[in-house]
């Protein structure tokens, strides 16, 4: 069901191309919902600090809602190495009767959703553009989880849309209108069409 279980990973470090031979060095926070593949949220991190993680989920709950569980994997800002003792993200998770999901140590796949979605966020939207501050690739993503969300046909949930499968949004688009790679070309299909 949605809100059952999310997934949070950070991506990094990745670096946001500001020229073509200039890079700025960035983490990404994602959250990903398991049931539906809707992007809950997505935002540029300095580093991968706890307390950035922290902020991020916070606001997370605050629009989304609170899940049952969330998945991670072992990294330090979700987990530390001694046993019984709880990092910031542990602690709220606790605070809140969040289950806290470990992934096996050395085993991506586990947290499978997430690390899909990164594969799209990289080929689809940070391998194309140019970011020449961290905030324009905040904007960046922000649109790109919009296309993600309520644009982009997902093959995992029956072609349908995140947004689709979550509140009912029926998927409309037509030619290439939402899609950020192919919008250039919507006139040439629109001429093609009418031919």
């Amino acid at each position: 069901r949605p809100d059952e279980l999310w997934h949070i990973d950070i991506k990094g470090p990745f670096y946001l191309r500001r020229a073509p031979d200039v890079s700025t060095k960035v983490w990404i926070v994602g959250l990903v919902d398991d049931y539906i593949r809707i992007n809950i949220g997505l935002r540029v991190l300095p580093r991968p600090r706890t307390d950035h993680i922290h902020a991020s989920l916070s606001d997370c709950f605050e629009l989304v809602g609170i899940p049952l569980e969330v998945m991670s994997d072992n990294g330090s800002p979700f987990v530390t190495w001694m046993p019984g003792v709880l990092t910031l993200f542990g602690k709220t998770l606790g605070e809140l009767r969040i289950k806290h999901v470990r992934t096996q140590v050395n085993s991506p796949w586990t947290n499978g959703k997430i690390e899909r979605f990164w594969g799209v966020l990289q080929s689809e939207l940070l391998d194309r553009e140019l970011f020449p501050t961290p905030e324009a690739a905040d904007e960046a993503l922000m649109r790109f989880a919009l296309y993600y969300d309520y644009h982009r046909l997902n093959g995992a949930i029956g072609w349908h849309t995140p947004a689709e499968r979550y509140e009912g949004t029926p998927f409309t688009d037509r030619g290439f209108e939402h899609v950020p790679a192919l919008e250039h070309l919507q006139g040439w299909l629109t001429e093609l069409m009418a031919a």
